[in-house]
């Protein structure tokens, strides 16, 4: 992603069908960050998808992920039964957000140095019981 304008967008709509999605985006196929519903941005992550008006293929948004989504999951799973893959899961990405609350206030240049530097997590092997 190249530096820019950076743009922050609520859209209500009376419901939660990809169409309406669809709809907004019109010709949009640049990076999108959404909620993880599937039954409404999900198709704009779609190989090809046809804009909502003139039926003509268009390339797929890329999907940014959300990892607090991913987070809770992990959370989730933990609090069920103490699974220590979950634990591990947890630990990890609070190491992430320790470095993300670190790099807050650096420039684009800076963070990815810093993400660079220290958002590396150590692979385990890991056996399973």
């Amino acid at each position: 992603m190249q530096p820019g304008l950076k743009i922050i967008v609520f859209d209500y709509q009376a419901g939660r069908s990809g169409r309406y999605a669809q709809q907004f985006s019109g010709d949009w196929h640049d990076p999108l960050l959404v909620d993880d519903y599937g039954g409404g941005y999900k198709a704009l992550f779609a190989a090809a998808r046809a804009h909502p008006e003139s039926q003509r293929l268009l390339e797929p948004c890329i999907e940014l992920a959300c990892l607090a989504h991913a987070r809770r999951k992990f959370f989730d799973l933990f609090q069920a039964g103490q699974s220590p893959i979950a634990q591990e899961a947890l630990n990890r990405i609070a190491t992430l957000y320790a470095v993300e609350a670190e790099a807050r206030d650096l420039s684009t240049d800076e963070r990815k140095q810093l993400r660079t530097e220290k958002a590396k997590i150590e692979r385990k092997p890991h056996r399973c019981p």
